[in-house]
């Protein structure tokens, strides 16, 4: 049996997340983004603009048939512009740039069933370093591996 040993599946996935995000640069993209990260410790400042942040993911756990675990991984991707006279428009563009490179693969490399973008919502976030104007792009996951194994996809 192979676990505890390589990655889990959910792990696996935001990892190709963020590597699929930090490709994301002009002539393929409206936006070439400068900086992607997963969930960022409070009070640390973003100083590379357009960036990225992946939260932390909400995962809803089913059984399955033939002993398989279900996942449906809800992630919020933030994008962040530094771009304060055009920054609605700025943040379309980085938003329509996230969906894009997200749903380029939906099985996430061959560890999902299927990727789908459930939710977008744009703001001024305001933190200690300034404030920028943002999206908040919520991507819906769904996975499985093996019911005692969460390294192996299935």
């Amino acid at each position: 049996m192979p676990y505890p040993t390589g990655t889990p599946v959910d792990e696996a996935i935001l990892d190709n997340i963020a590597t699929v995000l930090a490709t994301i640069s002009a002539p393929s993209y409206h936006t070439t983004v400068r900086r992607v990260e997963r969930h960022r410790p409070f009070g640390y400042p973003i100083v590379e603009f357009p960036a990225i942040v992946i939260d932390a993911p909400r995962v809803a756990w089913s059984d399955n048939v033939a002993n398989r675990l279900a996942g449906d991984m809800s992630v919020v991707i933030r994008g962040m512009v530094d771009d304060r006279e055009t920054g609605v428009e700025a943040v379309n563009w980085l938003a329509a740039d996230i969906r894009k490179a997200l749903l380029l693969d939906t099985s996430r490399g061959g560890l999902a069933c299927w990727t789908r973008v459930r939710e977008q919502e744009s703001f001024l976030n305001v933190g200690e370093s300034g404030a920028f104007p943002s999206v908040d792009v919520e991507v819906l996951i769904h996975f499985r591996h093996q019911y005692d194994d969460p390294n192996t996809a299935l």
